[in-house]
C-alpha cells in the first residue's frame, strides 16, 4: 500500500510542475549576464515606453500615409536606449503590410544598437485585434463574460494573439480583470462583470489562450493584466478619480483576479490610473511591491499607464517635481513608464540613479523583469522579433468569423418576453405588414464594438474597413428578410428626438418595431456621465410609439454600462441586452430575433433600476432588511431562453470534512419546445461567521446544450477553500458552520464540519509522507513557544513572531534584540538562550515566512528582499526603530541585506550585528549535495514530496557537531515545524536564497565594510562560530578575516557545529555579552 502511494504522489507531483507555466526565473543566467554589460542609461532607456507618434514623420496624417522618420527612431533607441514602444497614431488603424514595415525598422534599428536588445511592441489588443485593420472584432469582455463560457474565452484569446503576433506586435494590454462593481464606470464594458469568480475564470482563460504554452511561438502574445488594482471603483464613478476601498473588500474582490492569472501565467501587469485610499495606484508601494510581487511571486515587470507617472506631480499632486514622482513611482514598484511623449523619464531616473534616490539595485530589479519577458518571447531568438513575411497568407481565417458570430450569439441576453413575442413569426413580416426599425444603435458599426476599435474611441466610422461581412443591426436584418419587408426610420440620435411623424405613421401597420438603443462609442474619461439613466430622447422614443400604437415593441440595448431604462420596461414586449457585441453583433441579433438561435446569455452585472441604488448581486444581508430592500430591474445571471429548463433531485450531502469534498448533482432537463444552451448557476451562503456573510456567492457554473425532451446530471465539487473569506485578521480563513446551496428555486443545507485534531498516536511517527500528518503543536515545548508569541499579517498572510513582552512587560525599556534564525528551522532555536538574553534586552523573534508556525503561502517569493520587508513592516508595528540583531545561517543573510538597505536608506537604526555560522560568503560556502538537488525547480519538489521525514531529520542532525547531535523528539520539532501548512514545493522554494548570495555577495560585502565606518552611529560586527560545521565552519572565519574590515571572530570549542545556539548556548552567550560590553 505505502509504495502504491509513493507511487501516485510521485505521478501527481511529475504532471504539476512539469505542465505549469514556464518560470520567467528560469531565464535569470540570460538575464544577469546581459544586465552585467549594461551601463545606467541603457538601463533606463529599457524602463522607458514612448508612443509612436514620436518616430512618426507627420503622425497627423490619414492612416494610410504613415511613414517611421529613420532619424528620430535612430535617436529615441541609440540616444534615448528606449526599450518599449506601443500604439497608433490617432488616425487610427494600420494594415498588416504597414505593421510589418514600422516593426521591421524598428527591430532592425534596434539591432544597431551596442547590445542589441529587441524593442518590445505593445498594442491594445482588447475585442480582437482592434489596432490592425480586417482583424476579427469580438464582443467587449463585458459581452464575452454574459456566455459565462470559458472555453470561448480562450479560444478568442487564441485569435487575438495570432492575428497581433501576425502583424509582428508580441505584447498585448489585456485582459481587464479588475471586477466591475461600479455601474457609472465608462470602462465597466471592458471587464467581465461584478462577480469574483466569473471574472478570475475569464481573466485565466484568456490569458492562458492569448500566451499559450509557449510564448516565443508566433501564435502567442505577452498578456498584460490590467488595471492593478481598484481602478473599476470610482467612488464618483468617473474614469481617474478616487477608489475607497478598504483591505478586507481589496483582498476579497479585487485582489483574487490578479492573482488568479499571474497564476495563470500572466507575465506584465499594468497600473491602476487612479488613487486608492488617498494612494495613487503608481506610488503605491504596499500594492505594487509587498502584494504583487511579493506575495504573489510576480517575477514579470509592471508598466505605468497613459502618462500616469508625470501625473503624480501635476494630477495627484503627491510629487513637487517631475524627478520625484519619478522616484516615488520606481521606488513603488513601477518597471516601465509609459511616458510617452517625451524622453523626461529617461533623464530624471538618472539623475535619481546619480544622486542615490533610486539605488542601482533597484534599477537592476526593474531592467531585470523587463529583459525576462523579451526573452521569455523569443524576441533575442534569430529572426522572432522581426514580424513573419508569410503571415498575411493566414491572418484571417473563416473559422474565426464564425467563431466571432458564436460568441455574440452567446452573449446576447433577453431580459424579457411577454406571450413569447420572441422569436418574431417570419409569416407575420410581410411587405404590407412590415417590421420597423428605428433608434440611434440600429444603423451604426461603431455602437456595436465600443471604444478600443481602430481608433481609440472608436467612433469614426469612416476608418472602418469596408467589407461585406461587417453589417450594421439593420443591414443584417435586411439580408435575413429582404429590403421589402423592413422599413427604417432615423427617428432619434442618441440624445434627441428627429421627426418621428412617419414612425408613428407606419407603425400602426407594422408587424413589429424593433427599437434599437444605447449607448455611442466610448471609453476611459470621454466617457464619463452625471446620470446613468438613457438619455431622455430615447426613452420618450419608445414612450411615443406606446402611446400611438400596441404593436410588439421590441427593445434592443446596445450599450457598454447597464443604463437604467425603468421607463420603458412596462412598454416593451421584448427587452434584449447585447452589451457591445462586436463586428458579428447585427447577425447575431438577427439569428435571434428570428429564432435560428436560441439566446442563452446571462448578466454577468446586475441591472439597477434606479440611480441611486447600484447594489451588487452579493449584497449584504442587512441591506434588503425592513426598511432596506433591494429592488433591481434585472438580477445578475438573469437571462431567458426559448425554451424552458426544469431542475430537479437537488442532492447535497448532509456534511462536508475539513479536508474532503462535498459532491452537488441535480437533474436538468429541457422541458420546452425548442433545442437550448442553459448555463447552471450555483450559489453558496453562509448562515453565520464572523464577519458578516454575503447573501450569496456565485461558487460554480455549467452551461449545457439539450436537445427538447433531454435530460442530464449536473455535477458540482466544492471544497473547505470555496467557503473562504477574509477573516477579521484580514487572512483567508475557513469557519465551520451551516451553509445553503441554491440552483435556481431548489436549495439544500450542508454543514462544514470542524477540522479534527491529530492524537499523539496518529502521529508519533515521524517516518510519514512530508505532506501527511503534521502537527508541530503535539509537542509541549512548540506548544509553549506558541502560546507566547504572536501573529501580524504581511500581504494577507500570518507571520508568527515571539515577543519577551509578552513573558515581561519591563522588557519594554530594554534595548531591543531581534534574533534572526537559521535555514530550515524557526525563532524556536533560540529557546535554550532565551532566558538569558531576556534579562538584559527585549527580544523579538520572528518566523519568516515560510518558515515554522508563520504562513507558507505557494505565492511567495521567499526571497531575501521579500524576508526582508516582513521584518521593517514587523518592527515598524511594534514602534521599534533601533535595535540590535543576533542572527544564524539564512538570518545572516538577511541581516546582510539590512545592512546594506542601511547604506541606501536608514529606516531603522541597526546598533550592532552577531553573527553565527552561516553562509556569508558563497566563496566559503559548502552546501550538501542533497541541497543542491531540492533547489532544482523539478527534483526540489518531487523529494519534498515523496520523501520521509526522517530523511530530513537526517540531513539536519548532520550538520550538529558529533558530540551534540539531536534527539529523536528534537528532530520530530525541527521536521514538524518545517512542514507545517507546506505547499508541495516549499523546501525548492526557500531555497532561492543560495542563488541570492551569490548574486549579493559584493553589494552585501561592501556593506559590511562600509557599515562600520559611519560616522554617525557606526555599526559593530562580530562573528561567533562553531567550527566543526561542515557546511560554514571555521573555514567560513578564515574568508571572513580575510575581506572584512577589523574583523572580530570568535571560534567555540573544536566539536561545535552550524548550531552555536543550540549546542554550546552557554559560550555563546558569554561571547555575545562580551562583545556587547565592549560597544
Amino acid at each position: 500500500m505505502s509504495s502504491s502511494i509513493f507511487l501516485l504522489i510521485f505521478i501527481f507531483n511529475i504532471h504539476t510542475i512539469l505542465t505549469a507555466p514556464p518560470s520567467l526565473t528560469s531565464y535569470d543566467d540570460k538575464v544577469n549576464a546581459l544586465l552585467s554589460k549594461m551601463t545606467d542609461e541603457e538601463k533606463a532607456g529599457q524602463m522607458t515606453q514612448i508612443t509612436i507618434n514620436l518616430i512618426l514623420k507627420d503622425a497627423s496624417k490619414p492612416w494610410d500615409q504613415i511613414e517611421v522618420d529613420p532619424v528620430k527612431l535612430a535617436a529615441a533607441i541609440q540616444d534615448y536606449k528606449v526599450g518599449s514602444i506601443l500604439n497608433v497614431a490617432e488616425t487610427g488603424a494600420y494594415s498588416v503590410d504597414q505593421w510589418h514595415d514600422i516593426i521591421g525598422k524598428v527591430q532592425d534599428e534596434a539591432q544597431r544598437s551596442r547590445l542589441q536588445i529587441p524593442i518590445l511592441y505593445g498594442i491594445d489588443s482588447i475585442h480582437g485585434a482592434n489596432y490592425i485593420r480586417d482583424s476579427v472584432l469580438f464582443p467587449q469582455a463585458t459581452g464575452l463574460a454574459a456566455t459565462f463560457n470559458t472555453t470561448l474565452a480562450h479560444e478568442l484569446g487564441k485569435i487575438v494573439a495570432h492575428q497581433t503576433r501576425a502583424a509582428g506586435i508580441t505584447w498585448n494590454f489585456h485582459p481587464q480583470v479588475d471586477i466591475g462593481r461600479q455601474k457609472l464606470w465608462p470602462r465597466l464594458w471592458e471587464t467581465f462583470g461584478e462577480d469574483v469568480k466569473l471574472v478570475k475564470d475569464m481573466g485565466r482563460a484568456y490569458t492562458e489562450g492569448m500566451q499559450g504554452d509557449d510564448l516565443t511561438s508566433r501564435e502567442s502574445v505577452a498578456a498584460c493584466l490590467k488595471h492593478y488594482v481598484g481602478y473599476g471603483l470610482p467612488l464618483t464613478g468617473r474614469d481617474r478619480t478616487p477608489a475607497w476601498i478598504d483591505e478586507r473588500h481589496m483582498l476579497e474582490y479585487f485582489l483574487p483576479p490578479f492573482e488568479e492569472s499571474i497564476r495563470a501565467g500572466a507575465v506584465s501587469v499594468m497600473i491602476n490610473s487612479g488613487e486608492v485610499n488617498g494612494i495613487p495606484g503608481h506610488a503605491n508601494y504596499h500594492l505594487l511591491t509587498e502584494v504583487l510581487k511579493e506575495k504573489y511571486q510576480f517575477h514579470g515587470f509592471t508598466v505605468s499607464d497613459w502618462e500616469d507617472i508625470k501625473r503624480l506631480h501635476t494630477r495627484e499632486q503627491t510629487a513637487a517635481t517631475e524627478k520625484e514622482a519619478v522616484r516615488q513611482a520606481v521606488m513603488a514598484g513601477v518597471d516601465m513608464s509609459m511616458v510617452p511623449f517625451d524622453f523626461s523619464f529617461y533623464n530624471l531616473t538618472l539623475e535619481c540613479v546619480k544622486d542615490g534616490s533610486i539605488p542601482r539595485s533597484r534599477l537592476d530589479d526593474a531592467v531585470r523583469r523587463i529583459l525576462r519577458v523579451k526573452y521569455a518571447l523569443g524576441l533575442f531568438d534569430g529572426r522572432n522579433a522581426w514580424p513573419d513575411s508569410s503571415a498575411l497568407a493566414t491572418f484571417n481565417k473563416p473559422e474565426y468569423d464564425e467563431t466571432n458570430l458564436q460568441a455574440a450569439r452567446e452573449g446576447i441576453t433577453l431580459l424579457k418576453n411577454s406571450g413569447n413575442v420572441l422569436p418574431l413569426l417570419n409569416s407575420k413580416i410581410t411587405t404590407a405588414n412590415k417590421l420597423i426599425v428605428t433608434g440611434p444603435t440600429s444603423n451604426v458599426l461603431t455602437s456595436l464594438n465600443g471604444g478600443w476599435s481602430y481608433t481609440w474611441q472608436g467612433n469614426d466610422e469612416s476608418i472602418y474597413p469596408q467589407n461585406l461581412r461587417n453589417k450594421t443591426i439593420l443591414e443584417s436584418l435586411r439580408a435575413r428578410l429582404g429590403a421589402t419587408r423592413i422599413e427604417y426610420y432615423n427617428s432619434s440620435s442618441f440624445n434627441q428626438l428627429l421627426d418621428i411623424n412617419n414612425l408613428l405613421n407606419a407603425a400602426q401597420s407594422a408587424s413589429y418595431i424593433v427599437v434599437c438603443l444605447g449607448e455611442q462609442a466610448y471609453t476611459e474619461t470621454p466617457g464619463n456621465i452625471n446620470d446613468l439613466t438613457l438619455d431622455d430622447a430615447q426613452l420618450r422614443l419608445v414612450e411615443q410609439i406606446r402611446n400611438r400604437t400596441q404593436i410588439p415593441i421590441i427593445t434592443v440595448l446596445v450599450q457598454g454600462r447597464p443604463r437604467i431604462i425603468r421607463r420603458i420596461v412596462d412598454l416593451s414586449s421584448a427587452i434584449i441586452m447585447m452589451y457591445l457585441p462586436g463586428m458579428e453583433g447585427g447577425r447575431a441579433l438577427a439569428d435571434v430575433l428570428l429564432g435560428d438561435y436560441n439566446p442563452s446569455g446571462r448578466l454577468p452585472i446586475t441591472y439597477p433600476k434606479y440611480n441611486h441604488h447600484l447594489s451588487t448581486y452579493d449584497y449584504k444581508l442587512t441591506e434588503n432588511r425592513v426598511g432596506n430592500f433591494i429592488d433591481v430591474e434585472f438580477e445578475f445571471g438573469h437571462g431567458l431562453s426559448y425554451t424552458t429548463f426544469d431542475y430537479s433531485n437537488l442532492n447535497v450531502a448532509s456534511q462536508l470534512e475539513w479536508n474532503a469534498q462535498l459532491t452537488i448533482t441535480l437533474d436538468v432537463r429541457n422541458s420546452g419546445t425548442a433545442q437550448g444552451d442553459h448555463t447552471v448557476l450555483l450559489y453558496v451562503s453562509d448562515l453565520y461567521r464572523t464577519v458578516t456573510p454575503p447573501n450569496k456567492e456565485l461558487k460554480g457554473y455549467k452551461k449545457l446544450s439539450l436537445q427538447v425532451g433531454q435530460q442530464t446530471q449536473v455535477q458540482f465539487n466544492l471544497r473547505r477553500d470555496d467557503l473562504s473569506f477574509i477573516g477579521i485578521d484580514l487572512t483567508r480563513q475557513t469557519e465551520p458552520g451551516i451553509f445553503t446551496v441554491t440552483v435556481g428555486s431548489l436549495a439544500a443545507n450542508f454543514t462544514l464540519a470542524a477540522e479534527q485534531t491529530t492524537t499523539n498516536s496518529e502521529s508519533a511517527s515521524v517516518d510519514k509522507l512530508c505532506t501527511k500528518a503534521i502537527n508541530p503543536y503535539q509537542f509541549t515545548k512548540v506548544r509553549l513557544w506558541a502560546e507566547e508569541g504572536n501573529y501580524f499579517n504581511f500581504c494577507g498572510h500570518p507571520v508568527f513572531y515571539y515577543d519577551s513582552v509578552v513573558r515581561d512587560r519591563s522588557a519594554m525599556s530594554k534595548p531591543t534584540l531581534l534574533l534572526l534564525h537559521g535555514y530550515p528551522t524557526s525563532s524556536i532555536d533560540w529557546i535554550c538562550m532565551r532566558d538569558e538574553l531576556e534579562k538584559r534586552f527585549h527580544i523579538v523573534a520572528p518566523d519568516y515566512i515560510g518558515y515554522g508556525l508563520s504562513a507558507k503561502p505557494i505565492l511567495f517569493s521567499y526571497t531575501i528582499s521579500s524576508q526582508v520587508n516582513m521584518l521593517e513592516k514587523l518592527m515598524s508595528s511594534l514602534k521599534l526603530n533601533q535595535f540590535h540583531i543576533m542572527a544564524h545561517d539564512v538570518g545572516d543573510s538577511i541581516a546582510q541585506e539590512m545592512l546594506a538597505r542601511q547604506i541606501d536608506d536608514r529606516k531603522f537604526l541597526i546598533l550592532s550585528v552577531v553573527f553565527l555560522n552561516g553562509g556569508l560568503f558563497p566563496e566559503s560556502h559548502r552546501p550538501f549535495f542533497m541541497m543542491k538537488i531540492l533547489k532544482i525547480d523539478i527534483l526540489g519538489a518531487i523529494i519534498q514530496n515523496i520523501a520521509p521525514l526522517s530523511v530530513f531529520a537526517s540531513g539536519i542532525n548532520r550538520v550538529f557537531g558529533p558530540s551534540t547531535k539531536r534527539s529523536k523528539l528534537e528532530l520530530d520539532e525541527m521536521t514538524h515545524l518545517l512542514f507545517y501548512n507546506a505547499p508541495y514545493n516549499l523546501i525548492q522554494r526557500l531555497q532561492c536564497y543560495l542563488n541570492e548570495r551569490v548574486k549579493h555577495r559584493d553589494r552585501w560585502v561592501d556593506a559590511m565594510n562600509r557599515v562600520q565606518s559611519f560616522k554617525e552611529n557606526p555599526i559593530c560586527m562580530r562573528l561567533i562560530n562553531g567550527p566543526i560545521d561542515p557546511i560554514s565552519g571555521k573555514h567560513m572565519v578564515h574568508r571572513y578575516r580575510q575581506i572584512i574590515t577589523n574583523p572580530d571572530t570568535c571560534l567555540l570549542d573544536a566539536n561545535i557545529g552550524h548550531y552555536p545556539n543550540l549546542e554550546d548556548p552557554a559560550n555563546t552567550l558569554k561571547h555575545f555579552f562580551d562583545f556587547h560590553k565592549s560597544l
